[in-house]
């Protein structure tokens, strides 16, 4: 706490009391990261680590493009063919070779491609590997040492249910980062009338949410609070697990009318505070030094008398 106007910072300034702020960036090394997913399959009691691969479909008129392209390039049958029954490849055919095969690759890389297909390759290799037998892995790091643990089944469908425990305070809802956009906003169609009355009434709920739950911690609390659930997965094909956060969103229509809509968040990730600070106990705020008596100096005739007593 400063009460000196002059000094250089940051500062609350509360009434006439000033109390100096220290700050710190927040950086990427605040943020726990998102668990490690990866594909595996198991071979001889050890698993292979798999990743996903594009292969392209090129159209019908693939290989007389390429053809042409060779034989602009000065590139025959007999090229390839006719030395190999007379001789030993030479260095120089070895070149020939080499370049030959590069103007291949570089051929089909300028044929418009007729569409891909997705598979999945042994890492670091081009050897496929069927889908049917790779699994999800959680990689977690065990004392240094990466482990992989089987992925929990992915479930699509989620049947939510909004009790004592499975809120939590909405102040948290920032603490939680987004996963990219996946930002969604939840309702029902407008002719739902029912279902339009019961999450109205949830959202009120919501707003001033009181603990009945006599085992939990904040019971008899009233509060602001948000869902909370684990596991989610989206039904667009994706295979992320995500927490998501939910709570209600009062907006201010056209015209003043008050509306509402369900904010759906998906994270991953939330943000470690490295500085957070705990409020002052009650024998924290006692003075912190016993109280001095004020000096009373002696007289300069009692000094002089010490003196002469020596």
């Amino acid at each position: 706490m400063s009460s000196n106007a002059k000094e250089s910072g940051l500062f609350f300034l509360l009434g006439s009391t000033l109390i100096k702020i220290k700050e710190k960036k927040i950086t990427a090394k605040n943020i726990r990261p998102p668990p490690t997913i990866v594909q595996a399959f198991e071979r001889e009691g050890k698993l292979i680590e798999v990743q996903n691969a594009t292969k392209p479909v090129f159209r019908e008129d693939a290989v007389s493009s390429v053809l042409e392209l060779m034989q602009a390039q000065g590139f025959g049958a007999e090229d390839i063919f006719g030395k190999a029954k007379t001789k030993m490849a030479t260095t120089k055919d070895n070149m020939r070779f080499q370049t030959f095969v590069t103007a291949i690759a570089m051929g089909l890389a300028q044929i418009p491609m007729h569409t891909y297909t997705k598979t999945l390759v042994e890492a670091g290799t081009a050897i496929e590997v069927s889908k049917d037998i790779v699994q999800k892995y959680l990689a977690k790091d065990v004392d240094g040492v990466i482990k992989l643990e089987l992925f929990p089944r992915l479930e699509k469908t989620h049947k939510l249910t909004i009790d004592d425990q499975t809120v939590q305070p909405r102040i948290f809802w920032d603490e939680m980062l987004q996963a990219g956009d996946s930002l969604y906003e939840l309702y029902v169609e407008k002719d739902d009338i029912l279902g339009r009355k019961a999450l109205a009434d949830l959202a009120a709920k919501m707003n001033a949410w009181t603990y009945t739950d006599k085992t939990h911690s904040r019971f008899g609390q009233t509060e602001e609070v948000m869902a909370v659930v684990e596991g989610v997965v989206l039904m667009g094909g994706s295979t992320q697990e995500y927490i998501a956060l939910i709570a209600p969103k009062r907006i201010l229509a056209e015209g003043g009318e008050e509306k509402f809509v369900y904010v759906m968040k998906l994270c991953q990730s939330n943000v470690e505070y490295a500085h957070a600070m705990a409020a002052p106990k009650e024998e924290e705020l006692k003075p912190q030094f016993k109280a001095q008596k004020p000096l009373v100096m002696a007289s300069f005739a009692e000094m002089l008398a010490k003196s002469r007593a020596k």
